[in-house]
């Protein structure tokens, strides 16, 4: 659980990378 939460925090913040 805590794994998944952090690949997703992980993903979350290459998204906003390529938002800006």
């Amino acid at each position: 659980m805590k794994l998944a939460c952090k690949i997703i925090l992980n993903l979350l913040y290459v998204i906003f990378f390529f938002l800006m």
